[in-house]
């Protein structure tokens, strides 16, 4: 049988094979124009406005009981706010101030110390002394005897030792000194100090040296005899360069030194306890670090002081009003209560939503009304919204990472905070666009034979058989969601819906209607299942193949094997092309066709900087090889291996795309986008002088054909700008110019830093090494 021979009859059998069986609608190619798929509807909850007030109730002479009342409701710009909640917060509970004397009596004081035994000029000498309660130690006063020559001055200072550590050196975080000329002194020098400590034993270490030249007796701090063991408070210790000895009187005296003190209680120590509505309410009990010391009067964080506190939630509107009462076991002399009652109201909102099969993007209408600066309004939306865009009550776009807004709400869910000025009556509109995250996962394809009662797994179809889809809906979480309509569109291999049904989610898994594949043929189908509950929503896509029975395929298999390899390596090679082409865009332009000016200009990342200078090559370029050729077609691809420049013409403009591949879904993007910039601009090209700025609302045409996501134009900005502060790096001369741009890529690392590490660490470093070259050359000079 000859070559020609062979074909025909296994053409033949395969035209018999699928008559007897009636399939005549065979499909070879897979659903390829589904780009444009798109569905859209209203949202039905998750977004309003929430207004927020916070009543504030402070008092700072806390004693042993505090009562206060919150209202049940507040009237504020005609909206009745119900309480939502009560945060009670105290701290820094206190007993009176008292003196803790080592000893006083002055009357036989004599020096601690014999002159003979310093063999150091900076002579040291401590006192024990025991704290039992957490304390704020405010002073110290020492009993100080000493004379001085005329041209010396005397200095003193005081530290606190860790009694059980005395190896350690100082605790104390501020440094206590003062410094005296007085030839002769006799009394008490005190010390500032302002610091807590912990219960514990502890060494009050003194201090003394010289300035000047001349003589000081440096062993001043004096010391009384006692005459009963009780009055003994602890050793009494002096240091030379042997090291620290006790003092030789230490059996029967002290040094003289008083220690004025705070006691801080503990909320366990006094049985602090809250009810709210005659309801006991636990508190919960933590240290503050809020609580600060001044060093120089620099805030210092230092041991904290206890404070303890709670966010009581109302379940339900409240009917009455709420008593707060805070009580302890017995009286303190202070302490600070703060509670606070908070009011909310929700104002629903509208909006629409439109999924495509890469995303769903929500486009919400807010109304606010402006009130006093005690009234707050936050633009609520569910928390794993991401914003997008928003527009203020002007129409003026918000960058979302700029410091217009601010996300600050938390409690019910994320929010936009924006506050206009007005008198308090004004209504100001919003818009506001998000994308949400993706509800549907596990996607699953299952059949039944002709031969079978049940659906099973499966991968594929065969023809005879009948098929359904089934998808989950969770969340980002993994739970299921149990609300909402799913819907399921099923297309054939040519972009066509032949099938559409809608099913309400019950349980979370959602399954499509039972589908016969003997009216479809053999193919590739796609199936589109879109859900949404009106606040979130999900969209996934599954691809059918329906084939002969393995049985069936093996008869025929060598009859297709050859095409299936052409076909499956022709499409894989082009699917492999256009793979992220996206991320091949580099710039595009957009030219006048009547004298070649640019007109127009957005960067994917890679910025034109003279774009006058490019448009003027490619007009002469184009004439060029018109008249070498003398052709009348128009250039459509300037190709330099990894750059190409793909040309789109239009009757007044003309579109370049600067990328690095050359691709069908590229040429045809920036073919649509150029229709959609003339049909818009049509008139005012008509009467164009040179002004681009009447060409920006463009950008929006130009992101409906090249969808960049959020991620690559927060890449595309944090290049932008590392470019331009390296070509600032180059042609400065300035120091503190350079200084200046450091800086600001120090900040801009602080807001992208992954980003920055990831993509452009080199670049970085590539600045770095020109900043600090041309700053070492400025030194120099």
């Amino acid at each position: 049988m000859n070559k020609k021979l062979f074909f025909l009859f296994t053409l033949l059998f395969g035209l018999v094979f699928i008559n007897l069986y009636g399939y005549r609608n065979f499909s070879n190619a897979t659903t390829t124009r589904l780009d444009d798929f798109s569905i859209s509807g209203i949202c039905e909850s998750g977004i309003s406005n929430i207004y927020y007030t916070e009543g504030i109730n402070t008092n700072s002479t806390f004693n042993s009981e505090y009562t206060h009342t919150w209202n049940k409701s507040k009237d504020l710009n005609n909206m009745t706010m119900p309480l939502t909640a009560i945060r009670v917060k105290v701290t820094q509970l206190r007993d009176a101030p008292y003196s803790l004397i080592i000893t006083d009596n002055t009357t036989n004081p004599k020096y601690a110390v014999p002159e003979t035994v310093f063999d150091t000029p900076k002579a040291r000498m401590a006192q024990y002394f025991k704290l039992d309660n957490f304390s704020l130690i405010q002073k110290v006063k020492v009993y100080l005897n000493f004379t001085t020559g005329l041209l010396v001055a005397g200095h003193f200072q005081i530290d606190f030792f860790n009694a059980s550590d005395f190896s350690s050196g100082p605790i104390n975080i501020g440094t206590y000194t003062d410094r005296d000329i007085s030839l002769n002194f006799v009394g008490w020098k005190e010390f500032s100090i302002k610091e807590y400590f912990e219960p514990g034993e502890y060494y009050a270490v003194f201090t003394s040296w010289k300035e000047g030249i001349g003589n000081m007796n440096n062993n001043s701090w004096c010391i009384n005899n006692y005459s009963a063991p009780i009055e003994n408070k602890g050793a009494s210790l002096f240091e030379n360069t042997s090291g620290w000895f006790s003092i030789p009187d230490d059996s029967t005296a002290d040094f003289l030194m008083t220690l004025d003190l705070t006691h801080y209680c503990s909320p366990q120590e006094v049985n602090l306890s809250l009810t709210i509505n005659n309801q006991p309410v636990p508190l919960i009990h933590k240290r503050d670090y809020s609580v600060k010391t001044a060093l120089w009067g620099i805030p210092i964080l230092d041991k904290p002081v206890w404070k303890s506190e709670i966010m009581y939630y109302l379940d339900e509107e409240p009917i009455t009003d709420f008593n707060v009462s805070i009580t302890v076991n017995r009286t303190v002399a202070g302490g600070i209560v703060d509670t606070r009652g908070r009011y909310f109201y929700e104002d629903l909102t509208t909006g629409t939503f439109t999924a495509n099969l890469s995303s769903t993007r929500w486009d919400v209408n807010y109304k606010k009304v402006n009130s006093s600066l005690t009234l707050w309004v936050f633009f609520r939306f569910p928390d794993d919204w991401r914003v997008s865009k928003f527009n203020d009550s002007y129409g003026m776009e918000i960058i979302e990472y700029g410091i217009m807004y601010s996300y600050i709400y938390g409690e019910y869910g994320s929010g936009i905070w924006i506050e206009e000025g007005g008198d308090g009556t004004q209504t100001f509109e919003y818009r506001a666009s998000f994308t949400s995250p993706n509800y549907l996962t596990n996607t699953e394809l299952s059949t039944k034979g002709l031969f079978s009662s049940q659906f099973s797994s499966a991968k594929e179809a065969y023809l005879g058989e009948s098929f359904k889809i089934q998808t989950s809906i969770k969340n980002p979480e993994g739970e299921l969601i149990t609300n909402g309509n799913c819907s399921f569109y099923l297309y054939n291999s040519d972009g066509i819906q032949i099938d559409s049904s809608n099913k309400t989610n019950t349980n979370g898994v959602v399954t499509s209607n039972d589908i016969d594949t003997k009216p479809l043929g053999l193919g590739t189908y796609t199936m589109v299942i879109f859900w949404t509950n009106g606040e979130e929503s999900g969209i996934s896509v599954y691809q059918i193949s329906i084939n002969f029975s393995p049985l069936l395929i093996t008869i025929i298999v060598a009859i297709i094997v050859a095409a299936a390899t052409v076909v499956v390596l022709t499409y894989g090679r082009r699917k492999i092309a256009e793979r992220n082409w996206i991320k091949s865009l580099h710039h595009l332009l957009v030219l006048s066709k009547k004298d070649g000016r640019p007109m127009y200009n957005y960067s994917f990342g890679i910025a034109i900087k003279d774009t006058a200078l490019v448009s003027g090559m490619l007009s002469a370029l184009t004439n060029f090889v018109k008249e070498t050729t003398g052709s009348k077609k128009l250039l459509r691809v300037i190709d330099q291996e990894d750059k190409k420049i793909i040309l789109s013409h239009g009757t007044q403009t003309t579109v370049a795309i600067l990328s690095n591949k050359n691709l069908p879904i590229i040429r045809n993007r920036t073919q649509a986008f150029l229709s959609s910039f003339e049909e818009k601009y049509s008139m005012k090209m008509q009467k164009w002088t040179g002004d681009t700025s009447i060409f920006k609302g463009a950008n929006k045409l130009v992101e409906e054909q090249f969808p960049i996501s959020m991620d690559q134009k927060l890449i595309n900005k944090a290049g932008f700008e590392l470019q331009e502060f390296k070509e600032r790096v180059q042609s400065a001369e300035d120091k503190s110019i350079i200084t200046e741009i450091l800086s600001k890529i120090t900040n801009l690392i602080d807001q992208y830093q992954d980003l920055i590490l990831r993509h452009y660490s080199d670049l970085i470093n590539e600045i770095i090494k020109i900043a600090h070259e041309k700053l070492g050359e400025n030194a120099i000079g």
